[in-house]
């Protein structure tokens, strides 16, 4: 008020895993993002509704670095890349592993 502190407040930043699928209906797929933007692995179940069937296989691709302050530049143009897999185990319900500081893309059939 008139150019005076009132009140000064620090908040912690809260670790956290955040997710969101959708459907791909080109390809016939649920797509599955999570984000953990946590230093340590977060172990995730996943529930799958709304469809009849879930295939036990899909495709992962992962974005990830051992710091969050990494970066690519000129000189380090591929210090973070995406990595594609196949991941197993998948179904209705399924857990996964997600790494820290990662983005994890997961493409799986769905009808």
């Amino acid at each position: 008020l008139d150019g005076k502190l009132v009140n000064d407040v620090t908040v912690s930043r809260t670790e956290t895993v955040l997710a969101v699928a959708g459907r791909d209906e080109g390809a016939g797929e649920l797509v599955i993002k999570a984000l953990n933007t946590g230093s340590e692995t977060a172990a995730v179940d996943v529930s799958i509704t709304g469809v009849r069937q879930v295939g036990a296989e899909g495709k992962l691709i992962r974005l990830t670095s051992a710091s969050p302050a990494d970066e690519n530049s000129f000189d380090q143009p591929r210090r973070i890349v995406p990595v594609s897999s196949t991941m197993s185990g998948l179904g209705p319900r399924f857990h996964a592993d997600l790494p820290p500081w990662s983005i994890s893309v997961i493409r799986v059939a769905a009808r």
